[in-house]
């Protein structure tokens, strides 16, 4: 999977953002994702996250 540019993953991670919100999810859990992103810089892990997050609802 290509590394995404620093814009198209602030982006993606907007729109997932704003979905997870309407679904209502832990702000907490939202708090996480982007740590998770910084810590790992990994956009495949970022990516697989929210999927599992989406998945849950």
């Amino acid at each position: 999977m290509r590394q995404l540019r620093p814009k198209a993953v602030i982006s993606y991670a907007y729109t997932n953002i704003q979905r997870l919100l309407s679904k209502k999810v832990p702000y907490s859990l939202l708090l996480a994702l982007p740590n998770l992103y910084f810590f790992r810089n990994s956009t495949v892990l970022y990516t697989l996250v929210i999927k599992q997050v989406l998945s849950l609802n």
